[in-house]
């Protein structure tokens, strides 16, 4: 009986260092859609001339969480006499840095305010801003998830063996 409860100890700080390790890898699938709906926004602009409403409400089948709220609450930012909040837009969004919010909310506070052709460029640009934040989280992901999940486990380890 002793055993099990020591098992069942290193396996409760495994699944502690696990949901830790998710916030990591949350960020990095967070980019990796926003990479996404940036190729779908700049397709849609440039060869579909689609208007921005009609390119949200077409973008609500994204798989992270995060994004499909992101897009939601930019919609309702987009409608007339709503305040231009920073916080307001990434409600319930907690995977972002201060900075990133910022960068991303500035370009999506210009979207739709000029031509087609600057607009493209502006996507363009800021496709590369998401890049970088892509593979810093991308690394970030490899390097500290896998070492959250050992490190709960080795914890848990540790504890098992001050019981025993």
């Amino acid at each position: 009986m002793k055993y099990v409860l020591l098992l069942c100890l290193i396996i409760l700080f495994g699944l502690i260092g696990y949901g830790v390790a998710l916030f990591f890898l949350e960020r990095k699938r967070f980019f990796f859609e926003l990479k996404k709906f940036l190729v779908k926004l700049k397709v849609d602009i440039n060869f579909l001339s689609k208007r921005l409403p009609i390119i949200l409400n077409e973008s609500q089948n994204f798989n992270d969480k995060n994004i499909r709220i992101m897009l939601s609450n930019y919609k309702l930012y987009i409608m007339p006499n709503k305040s231009e909040n920073l916080e307001d837009m990434f409600k319930q969004i907690t995977i972002l840095t201060y900075e990133e919010k910022e960068s991303i909310f500035a370009f999506f506070k210009g979207l739709g305010m000029i031509d087609v052709y600057e607009q493209t460029k502006n996507l363009e640009s800021f496709m590369g801003v998401v890049e970088n934040y892509y593979d810093c989280a991308n690394s970030e992901a490899k390097k500290f998830s896998s070492l959250f999940i050992k490190l709960g486990i080795i914890v848990g380890s540790f504890i098992a063996l001050i019981l025993l």
